[in-house]
């Protein structure tokens, strides 16, 4: 319920209805947001990272779960710095996205975004989860195995309000992160437990 609450505030926030109502913002083209960091990372270099593949991004949350070693990689990845914001072209439906906390390297199948003046860090990691960039990103190509288009999101127009008010939708947006992340964590807690009784009653 709390995701699907989110999925709604999302819609409300960064709605051109929402955001003209606001005042005070202007319309830019995705690519006057941000760009594609276009440096690589080549395994064979020696130079060992956090490679982040799309399996360790959960899928809707924006969470890195986990990594694996970039030197035991075979391809050349992409580097991620500080505040990138990560997003998954491969199948863009999935809605895999995460936001950079330490230089790493990722899967030539995620963009590492990199957030011009414009937006603030967080502002970007949340527009991309919004159903406007998804709807933008979902016009892709290849049927099997489609990609979003870089070429679409760039010329994608979105409204941005001032850098207040981008703080406070971030605000709004990450409490509502945080009880998911910890209604998450008490599941599990609670699905542990039933293992455990089951297990008691059984043996």
């Amino acid at each position: 319920n709390l995701k699907k609450y989110k999925r709604g505030l999302l819609s409300y926030y960064f709605s051109p209805k929402h955001m003209v109502h606001l005042g005070n913002v202007e319309n830019y083209s995705f690519a006057d947001l941000a760009y594609r960091r276009t440096e690589k990372y080549d395994p064979r270099s020696g130079k060992d990272n956090l490679c982040i593949e799309l399996e360790h991004i959960e899928q809707e949350t924006g969470r890195i779960l986990g990594s694996t070693s970039a030197v035991n990689q075979n391809s050349i990845k992409n580097v991620c710095r500080k505040d990138d914001v990560l997003f998954g072209k491969l199948r863009p439906y999935l809605r895999k996205y995460a936001l950079v906390k330490q230089e790493c390297v990722c899967s030539s199948e995620i963009w590492a975004l990199v957030p011009k003046k414009t937006v603030l860090p967080q502002f970007l990691f949340y527009l991309v989860q919004s159903e406007e960039f998804i709807k933008v990103a979902n016009i892709s190509s290849g049927t099997k195995m489609p990609r979003a288009e870089w070429s679409n999101v760039e010329k994608a127009v979105f409204y941005i309000p001032s850098a207040v008010v981008q703080q406070e939708i971030i605000l709004q947006l990450e409490g509502i992160d945080t009880l998911i992340a910890n209604n998450d964590k008490i599941c599990a807690q609670l699905n542990k437990l039933k293992k455990g009784l089951l297990q008691q009653l059984f043996i």
